[in-house]
């Protein structure tokens, strides 16, 4: 992350939800607030794929390989 010279919504304005390519899912800062994210009625999603063997992320990299 590079807040202080990076662009995002602060910049310039509210992304339209058809356009959002992932969600968050797990709050890695501030430490204090470290922890799985859901929305009410949601079941933890962290969990769901931990136990199915699923990855959290993966990059292009790891795909080309």
């Amino acid at each position: 992350d590079n807040k202080a010279d990076s662009e995002d919504s602060r910049d310039y304005g509210p992304v339209p939800y058809g356009l959002l390519e992932s969600r968050v899912f797990f709050r890695w800062w501030p430490t204090r607030r470290m922890g799985p994210i859901k929305l009410p009625g949601e079941e933890d999603i962290l969990e769901t794929r931990m136990k199915s063997g699923l990855y959290l992320s993966r990059s292009k990299e790891s795909e080309e390989q």
